[in-house]
């Protein structure tokens, strides 16, 4: 099994793009996981820093993990160790998205979602005092 594959990010002032191709080839004969020869994934990121708000953007198209997938994000810097965040999440297929079904946890490539986000995070890696 293998997985080719180019990828390209460049900064711009305060945009930063990425973009990734990836084929795989494989003599996997299931068509219902990603890994089946001839498989491809397409991802296009997009970024915007501006002061402390940081808009975040990411299409994708993924063979039998995700299909058609939309993240969006926004992010605002509170201060040195705290960010508060805000992100949407859409796939067409299942792939990033799990369920419980019957007291079990589901992600077998079923019927995909949407999913919404709020929180923060604290970085402990930066100096405290």
């Amino acid at each position: 099994q293998k997985l080719y594959g180019v990828s390209l990010s460049q900064k711009i002032d305060n945009f930063y793009v990425g973009a990734k191709y990836e084929r795989q080839q494989s003599n996997i004969s299931d068509k219902n996981v990603f890994g089946h020869n001839g498989d491809e994934a397409i991802n296009l990121f997009v970024e915007y820093t501006s002061g402390l708000h940081t808009f975040k953007s990411h299409i994708a198209n993924v063979d039998n993990f995700g299909e058609d997938i939309l993240h969006l994000g926004y992010d605002y810097q509170y201060d040195t160790h705290v960010k508060m965040f805000v992100e949407y999440y859409q796939e067409q297929t299942g792939a990033g998205i799990t369920r419980e079904i019957n007291g079990a946890t589901d992600t077998y490539w079923r019927e995909g979602g949407r999913v919404l986000l709020v929180g923060f995070s604290f970085d402990f890696s930066k100096k405290l005092f």
